[in-house]
C-alpha cells in the first residue's frame, strides 16, 4: 500500500516541525471535547494486531456503536507517523474526513485499511492512530476520541504468547445483563470498557464476569453460550459461582426449608429465615448429606459447562470463581450473631476433635481431615467408649477438656437417634424426658453474651480458633472445608487448577473482632490446594487504607499467585451516571495501580 511505502522512504530522523498538526488540536484542544466522551455513540479502533514486522498482514477496522437515535456523522481516522498525519479515507496530509449515516440503536464496522501485505525490510515505526466523530460540517465531538498505538519493524523479539498466566484481566462484574441476555448487551458493555480504556496491550484484556445461574440439580449451564458471546464481543469472561451458605435460591433454599437441621443455629437454637440475605444460612457441615450431595451437583454442572466452553473458546474462559464469601451468619457492631449450632455442625465437631466417625484416621469418609493433633497435645480420643473413659493410659477427654459428658451421642437432636428431617417450628432445645435430649450428651461451649461457656478454655479454643493463638478451630475448619470441596468438586470436572478461584472475605484484615469472630473466614480460608487464592478487597476511589491493608499484609510467595493473575471483580449496581463515574475512577485507579505499585503476591477480587 502506498502509504506504507512513503514511510519507508522517511528517514527515521525526520525533525518535528514545530507546529501543532490540526487533528490534535481538533480532539484535544477544542473547548468541551475530551477523551472520554458521554455521546451516545462511541468508536473503537482494532487493528488486527498491535506489533507487526515485514510481510504480515496488516489492516485496521473501526467500530462505531451509537446507543442513540440514527444520525449523520463526519468520522474522522488518521493516522500519525514521524509527525506526519495521514487522513482516511484518501490517506492524504489533507485533513479530511468521511461522512456516513449511523442507524439507530446499532454497531456499525467500517474497513479503515483491509488486509494488506506489509514490505520488506520495515524500518521502526511507531503509529499512533486516531479515531473520533463530529457532528456534520463543525468540529463539536459526539463521540469518544479512540487512540491505538501501532509498532512495526522488520523483525521483533520473540515474546511469550499472550495468555492465562502472563496477562492482566480486568474483569468487571454487573448486575445489568447476565447469562441469557442478548448479544447487545456484550457488545454494549465492551464499548464501555473501550471507551474508557483506550490504549491496551497484548497483556492485559478487558471483559465481564457473570454469575452462572445455576441453582437446580436439573439445570444445565449456559457457560458455553454466554462464552460466544463474550467471544462475539471480543471480552474475556469470568463466571462467578453463587453457592454460598447464604443468599440462597434454587434447590438449597428449598432445602432449607424442608428441615430445620440445614439451617445455621444460634447458641439459642435459634434461625433466621428472612430471605436472601447475610443471615438466612444453610449449616456448611459435611454431614447435612443432601445439602453436601446438592452442592457438589451444582458445582459438578457448572464445572462440566466451564470445562466445555474453555475447550471451544481457550482464549476467552479466564477463571470460575467461588463460592463467593464463604462465612458463617455474621455480625458487626452490637449484633452479636454466633453460630453454627446445628444437629449436623455439632456431631461434626465431635467427630472432627475425636478422629471418630467419618473423621477416622485410615476408615473414615474424611480421614486425614481432623484436628491436628498437635493443638491437643497429641490426645487421641477416637477409641475411648465415652468421654469419661479413655481407651489407653492417659487422661480422658472430660479431664482434658473439664466437661462432664456421659455419652458421645449429642446433646440435642443427635442425627443417628433422630435421623428424619426436624420440622421447622420443632422445639431446637428440648427438656430432660422430651423428644430430642440426650441426657450427659455432647456439645460445644455455648455462646453467652459475646462469651463462651462450657468447658475449659482448650475446649472453647478447639472449638473456635478466634480462642486460641493459631487462629484454627473447627469453626474456621468449617468455613476451609466448604471452600475447598466446592474447588475440588469443580477441578474433578477437568477444570485445570490454574483457571479455579476462591473468593473469601480476609476478615482477619477488615479490623473488625466481631466480623472476625462471626463469620470465621480468616485468610487462609482461601488456601487449598484445588485452587488458587482469592479475595475481596475493599477500597474506594481514592486507595483509602484499607485496599493496602490487605494487599500489602498477604503473605506473599506460597500458593499466592503472581499480579499478573488478578481477577478484578466490581459489581456496577446501577448503570447511571453517578456508580459509572464511581466504577471507571475505580477502574482507572487500579489498572494504575498495577502499573504503577508493586505489592505482594495475591489474587484480589472485589
Amino acid at each position: 500500500m502506498q502509504i506504507f511505502h512513503k514511510v519507508m522512504q522517511m528517514n527515521n530522523f525526520i525533525r518535528f516541525r514545530g507546529w501543532v498538526p490540526l487533528f490534535v488540536m481538533i480532539v484535544l484542544f477544542v473547548p468541551g471535547s475530551s477523551a472520554q466522551s458521554t455521546a451516545d455513540i462511541s468508536v473503537t479502533i482494532i487493528p488486527n494486531q498491535f506489533y507487526f514486522e515485514s510481510l504480515d498482514n496488516f489492516g485496521i477496522d473501526l467500530r462505531i456503536a451509537n446507543n442513540g437515535p440514527g444520525r449523520m456523522v463526519d468520522l474522522y481516522w488518521a493516522v500519525e507517523v514521524y509527525g506526519e498525519f495521514y487522513f482516511y479515507p484518501g490517506f492524504s496530509r489533507n485533513l479530511d474526513h468521511h461522512q456516513i449515516y449511523i442507524s439507530p440503536e446499532s454497531v456499525t464496522h467500517e474497513t479503515i485499511i483491509p488486509l494488506v501485505s506489509l514490505p520488506e525490510n520495515l524500518p521502526f515505526v511507531h503509529a499512533v492512530s486516531y479515531a473520533v466523530c463530529t457532528n456534520p460540517g463543525t468540529f463539536d465531538l459526539i463521540s469518544n476520541v479512540d487512540i491505538r498505538d501501532l509498532f512495526l519493524q522488520d523483525t521483533w523479539p520473540e515474546l511469550p504468547v499472550p495468555d492465562i498466566e502472563n496477562t492482566f484481566f480486568f474483569l468487571p462484574g454487573t448486575r445489568q445483563f447476565g447469562a441469557t441476555h442478548h448479544q447487545s448487551y456484550f457488545d454494549e458493555f465492551a464499548d464501555l470498557l473501550n471507551a474508557h480504556f483506550p490504549i491496551t496491550g497484548p497483556y492485559m484484556r478487558m471483559g465481564v464476569s457473570l454469575k452462572d445461574p445455576v441453582t437446580r440439580v436439573t439445570d444445565v449451564s449456559p457457560i458455553l453460550e454466554v462464552a460466544q458471546r463474550a467471544h462475539t464481543a471480543n471480552l474475556a469472561l469470568g463466571i462467578h459461582v453463587d453457592t454460598a451458605p447464604h443468599h440462597l435460591s434454587g434447590d438449597l433454599e428449598t432445602l432449607r426449608q424442608s428441615d430445620r437441621r440445614y439451617n445455621q443455629w444460634e447458641s439459642d437454637g435459634t434461625f433466621y429465615s428472612t430471605g436472601q440475605d447475610d443471615l438466612t444460612c444453610i449449616t456448611p457441615s459435611r454431614y447435612a448429606d443432601e445439602l453436601m450431595e446438592t452442592r457438589q451437583t451444582l458445582a459438578g454442572i457448572t464445572g462440566v459447562g466451564f470445562e466445555a466452553a474453555r475447550e471451544m473458546f481457550p482464549n476467552t474462559l479466564v477463571y470460575i470463581n467461588g463460592p463467593i464469601e464463604v462465612e458463617f451468619r455474621r455480625a458487626e457492631d452490637n449484633d452479636h450473631h454466633y453460630a453454627d449450632y446445628s444437629p449436623f455442625a455439632i456431631t461434626e465437631f465431635r467427630d472432627w476433635l475425636c478422629h471418630r466417625g467419618r473423621y477416622n484416621d485410615g476408615t473414615g469418609t474424611f480421614s486425614g481431615d481432623g484436628i491436628p493433633l498437635s493443638l491437643i497435645h497429641e490426645k487421641d480420643f477416637s477409641r475411648d467408649p465415652s468421654p469419661n473413659e479413655h481407651f489407653g493410659v492417659g487422661v480422658n477427654f472430660n479431664e482434658y477438656f473439664e466437661t462432664e459428658f456421659t455419652t458421645w451421642n449429642i446433646l440435642y437432636w443427635d442425627p443417628d437417634i433422630y435421623p428424619q428431617a426436624l420440622a421447622i417450628d420443632s422445639n431446637p432445645r428440648p427438656g430432660p424426658g422430651e423428644s430430642g435430649y440426650i441426657d450427659g450428651g455432647f456439645h460445644p461451649p455455648r455462646e453467652v453474651d459475646g462469651e463462651l461457656v462450657g468447658g475449659n478454655s482448650r475446649f472453647h479454643a478447639v472449638w473456635d480458633g478466634f480462642y486460641n493463638d493459631q487462629g484454627l478451630g473447627f469453626r474456621q475448619m468449617q468455613i476451609y472445608y466448604y471452600v475447598r470441596d466446592h474447588a475440588q468438586w469443580i477441578s474433578e470436572t477437568g477444570v485445570p487448577i490454574e483457571y479455579i478461584f476462591t473468593h473469601q472475605i480476609p476478615s482477619d484484615f477488615l479490623n473488625n473482632w466481631i466480623r472476625l469472630r462471626s463469620s470465621a473466614s480468616p485468610a487462609w480460608t482461601a488456601e487449598n490446594q484445588y485452587s488458587q487464592c482469592g479475595y475481596t478487597a475493599y477500597w474506594d476511589t481514592a486507595m483509602s487504607a484499607p485496599f493496602f491493608q490487605v494487599a500489602e499484609n498477604l503473605p506473599p510467595g506460597g500458593v499466592y499467585l503472581n499480579i499478573t493473575r488478578i481477577p478484578i471483580l466490581i459489581t456496577v449496581w446501577d448503570i447511571s451516571p453517578g456508580p459509572l463515574i464511581w466504577f471507571m475512577n475505580i477502574a482507572h485507579s487500579i489498572f494504575a495501580l498495577y502499573i504503577c505499585t508493586p505489592i505482594p503476591k495475591a489474587s484480589m477480587q472485589s
